[in-house]
């Protein structure tokens, strides 16, 4: 699978996932709660690995597990440790931190050598 296909599903999904939500259906705890997290890093993660290849010009680059970290690390502070302190609307949850870092290791095992 290439990373356009990647890209076409997890965005398919993260955006049915928000749209259901507006629309007020019915969604698992586990879909509501958690699986937009755990897009968020393999999403971002292959969205700059693209823009670097095309700033680069190399097909064939790949991201390091410092790079991916550095992504889950970024997620983590904003939306658990920094946002929750300034907007009601975010809360502080280390499940949310587990999605990420998962994220990143799916994005690691299999996207990123895509």
């Amino acid at each position: 699978m290439n990373w356009r296909y990647w890209l076409a599903v997890l965005s398919t999904v993260g955006l049915t996932v928000y749209f259901a939500e507006k629309t007020h259906i019915a969604l698992p705890e586990f879909v509501r709660y958690y699986l937009n997290d755990l897009l968020i890093v393999p999403l971002t993660a292959l969205i700059t690995r693209s823009v670097m290849r095309l700033i680069f010009g190399a097909k064939t680059l790949i991201l390091t597990i410092g790079q991916v970290l550095y992504i889950v690390v970024f997620y983590s502070v904003i939306f658990e440790l920094v946002l929750p302190f300034y907007i009601q609307r975010y809360t502080a949850d280390y499940a949310d931190v587990m999605m990420y870092a998962l994220g990143g290791i799916f994005y690691l095992l299999f996207i990123n050598r895509c």
